[in-house]
């Protein structure tokens, strides 16, 4: 699943008026999720925390966001006693502060006990019902207590038609926002075309504005994301912890490129922990990713033993080439190293690595392969027929690209 979603103002022209529903959201997975939530209530199922991902633990860097240099604005109840804290030691603590000094970073990501009472019982787009007068006084202070050009964090609970209202009347005061697995949103540089007293008057009136930039593909964004976690929560209702697993692992992956170093921890935990699900005493058991079984079952086929891949990456089809106690790996990669040599750990960890080579270049290969496989995600420009004569007399190659497999047979 796409993990940000980014929206911005084409026009400085704006039209606000009375509330008028015309935002489709197909909410099939959405009451889905909720029938699912509430059997998860009932059951007191306890699921494996080990695989829980922290949104804000990975939003903060993601944006750059220094949580000591930044405030937190809470309210003790939905329309007034608004209270600035000053954040300290990585979030964990914060002091209450009076200061007429604006702020380059505000963060509205939690709130007071008070508030949180009145919706626990609630689920998201109720949530959100309760919380809107609230989230528009919220904006309204922010004229007087963020500098111009600051930035902007809140964490929504929904995605329901007036939540989406309030998304774009953020485009108006933001140049850019940014929206992180559904929740967590970011916006930035304060550079507001539309007027704290504007703002006020929207309080207690449902509004619509316009135009709404990049509607559709926000709506389908919304949509992909509750089906997500729709899939999540029911592997593991259903106690798939295998295919839970490889979820949360893709998942990881492509957070990867937006993070880097943040993460190079916790990606190299969740993938050590699946192989050792499903690879043990020396056999590799249950696996559910189509790559991975095509893999396994062309190499079995074709009795393939001296195998080359091009890009290593993490290491993941590597392992599964590897598997096979008869074969033998070369990679080609020269980015193991931004990869922080994830893949090359891996296979150590799995003894593994004895038939194991890493190169960085197509130079003095041999025309031996009995299998090559290139997944087009790292290999843009290919040379097809440079690689097809490295084959042996009846070797293959597997061509990934797009979620898509061709094979081909020498």
């Amino acid at each position: 699943m796409d993990n940000v979603i980014k929206l911005q103002r084409e026009t400085d022209n704006y039209k606000i008026t009375k509330y008028k529903k015309e935002i489709t959201i197909d909410f099939t997975y959405y009451d889905k999720y909720q029938n699912l939530k509430t059997e998860v209530k009932k059951t007191n199922l306890i699921f494996w925390n080990h695989f829980y991902i922290n949104n804000q633990y990975y939003f903060f860097p993601l944006f750059n966001i220094d949580l000591n240099e930044s405030y937190n604005l809470q309210s003790d109840n939905l329309t007034s006693n608004f209270k600035l804290y000053k954040l300290l030691n990585d979030g964990a603590d914060w002091k209450l502060i009076d200061t007429k000094q604006k702020c380059h970073t505000i963060i509205s990501n939690m709130l007071s006990k008070n508030l949180f009472f009145k919706i626990r019982k609630y689920e998201t787009c109720d949530r959100e019902k309760i919380l809107y007068k609230n989230r528009l006084y919220t904006l309204y202070y922010l004229f007087d207590l963020l500098e111009e050009n600051g930035n902007f964090m809140i964490t929504l609970y929904g995605y329901c038609d007036q939540t989406i209202e309030i998304l774009y009347l953020l485009t108006y005061m933001f140049d850019y926002i940014y929206i992180f697995k559904n929740s967590e949103v970011y916006c930035s540089n304060f550079n507001s075309v539309i007027s704290k007293e504007e703002i006020k008057k929207l309080i207690n009136n449902k509004f619509s504005i316009q135009p709404k930039h990049n509607l559709n593909k926000l709506v389908k964004y919304f949509e992909k994301s509750i089906k997500y976690e729709y899939k999540s929560l029911k592997l593991q209702y259903d106690y798939y912890d295998d295919k839970y697993t490889i979820l949360i692992l893709e998942d990881l992956i492509i957070m990867y490129y937006y993070l880097n170093p943040y993460q190079k921890n916790d990606i190299y935990r969740y993938i050590e922990y699946y192989f050792m699900k499903i690879y043990y005493d020396d056999n590799l058991f249950l696996y559910e990713n189509k790559i991975y079984k095509y893999i396994v079952n062309v190499i079995n086929k074709f009795n393939c033993k001296n195998c080359l891949e091009l890009g290593m990456g993490f290491g993941l089809y590597s392992f599964f080439i590897l598997a096979n106690k008869k074969t033998s790996l070369t990679s080609i990669d020269i980015n193991q190293n931004k990869f922080y040599n994830i893949g090359i750990k891996l296979l150590k960890k799995f003894k593994f690595d004895t038939r194991h080579t890493l190169i960085k270049s197509n130079t003095n290969l041999n025309n031996n392969y009995d299998f090559i496989f290139i997944d087009f995600f790292y290999n843009q420009d290919i040379n097809l027929d440079y690689y097809k004569k490295l084959l042996s007399k009846n070797g293959v190659m597997l061509l990934y690209k797009n979620n898509r497999i061709k094979l081909i047979h020498n």
